[in-house]
């Protein structure tokens, strides 16, 4: 019942301050006042990228390529590293794992711990200077990175490649 929210535009509140995250009662139904949210963090630009949750953190990657982690129920700011200068990609969460690339080609892999700190599990350069505008894309235990020149999959090597069949479409009822 709790919405996360960011934002990257100047606040209504304090048309001085740009940018901000905050969270709001989902049961709420109508105009929701600024002193109604549940807690607010001002002056984080976030506007490209798509948030993660995992086990009561969100996490976000601002404007300037810091990857925030943040308390859900608190608003509490427990994760801040530098991750780039900039992203359009958003985040992505598979295998209890967050997967982050930047776009200079960089790519991080992340494990959260219990306090939603994260643990940097590997950071590797793709290509000669690629660049990535696209998000890491989870499919069949392999995790793939698009850049403008060429796609590149990770995972275990002896992995078989598999397709899952689409399921059949819905019997149309007649009219």
């Amino acid at each position: 019942n709790k919405v996360c929210c960011a934002f990257g535009e100047k606040s209504q509140a304090d048309t001085t301050i740009l940018g901000g995250i905050f969270a709001l009662d989902g049961t709420r139904t109508g105009p929701i006042a600024e002193n109604q949210l549940l807690w607010k963090i001002n002056a984080q630009v976030i506007s490209r990228c798509s948030p993660v949750h995992h086990n009561g953190f969100i996490y976000f990657v601002d404007d300037g390529g810091t990857l925030l982690g943040i308390n859900a129920e608190t608003g509490k700011i427990v994760h801040k590293q530098k991750v780039g200068r900039i992203m359009f990609g958003s985040l992505v969460l598979g295998d209890g794992k967050i997967y982050c690339a930047e776009t200079t080609g960089n790519v991080w892999i992340f494990e959260p711990g219990a306090d939603g700190k994260l643990k940097q599990l590997s950071r590797q350069r793709l290509g000669n200077g690629e660049e990535i505008y696209s998000s890491p894309i989870i499919a069949d235990g392999r995790v793939y990175f698009a850049s403008f020149d060429a796609m590149y999959c990770i995972g275990l090597e002896d992995a078989k490649p598999a397709a899952t069949a689409m399921p059949a479409p819905p019997a149309e009822t007649p009219a």
